[in-house]
Order: C-alpha cells, then structure tokens, then sequence
C-alpha cells in the first residue's frame, strides 16, 4: 500500500515538480529607452557626461563624452545617424565630439558611437562603430 502511494507520489512530483512555472512575459517596449546623463563640470569648467542607457527599469553605463545631450530626431540627418534608430545623442567640446545612437537589431539593442573632429572632412566623421550590445533577454 505504502509503495503505492510512494509511487503516486513521484508520478505526482514527476508530472508538476519538473514543469517551470511559465507565466507570459510582457515584451520589453523598446520605444521606452531614454538616455541619462550625468554631466560635471571639472576645474576647467569642461563638461564630463557619463551616459547611461535606462530601459524597462535597468540602467546600463553606456560611455562617456563631453556635454552630451538628446539630439532630436529632425537632426539626426545632420549627424548621420540611420532613421531606424530608437535614440541618439552626442555633445561637441573644443572641436570634437562623440556621438551615440541605439538600433534594435533581432534580439539585441545595439549601442554605436562616432566622432567628429573640426579637423576631419565629412566624409571622415561619424564612422559608426557598435561600442555595446544590451540582450533583450537581460531585460525581462
């Protein structure tokens, strides 16, 4: 009798123990992203942003640069930043700049950074290179 319900028992466990618990997740609604910035001036009064990525509640350092701020969308052109991007950003200080962009590519988002410089042609700025990868998967 007792190795009956022993035997009950794991089929039991087998059939409800062994199952994770799958409760539909929300996807993560990327048009939600934003940057922050975190901008000090130094002795020289020059402005040291930090740039974070914030999303679906979690904060990613991202990089540094000198007084970025949010470009707008109506700008992006001007900075060659491709249209299909969710965010941009840059800041330009004593002749250069850094600028950054955010593209949702599969399962990631994509952090790219470029730079300009008053001493480089237009067609020598703004080399786009992916400088971080965020995993959707890392956000839910």
């Amino acid at each position: 009798m007792i190795l009956k319900y022993t035997i009950l028992l794991l089929i039991h466990l087998l059939a409800t123990g062994c199952t994770k618990n799958k409760t539909q997740q929300k996807p993560i609604d990327v048009s939600k992203i934003e940057w922050k910035f975190d901008t000090k001036k130094d002795d020289y009064l020059i402005p040291h942003t930090k740039l974070y990525l914030m999303i679906a509640e979690k904060v990613f350092l991202v990089d540094s640069g000198l007084n970025v701020t949010n470009i707008e969308k109506k700008d992006w052109e001007t900075f060659r930043i491709p249209k299909d991007a969710l965010i941009a950003c840059g800041g330009w200080w004593a002749g250069g700049g850094s600028y950054f962009y955010v593209k949702k590519e599969k399962t990631n988002l994509n952090i790219y950074k470029g730079f300009a410089d008053e001493g480089l042609s237009l067609d020598e700025s703004y080399k786009y290179k992916s400088i971080k990868t965020i995993l959707l998967t890392e956000l839910e």
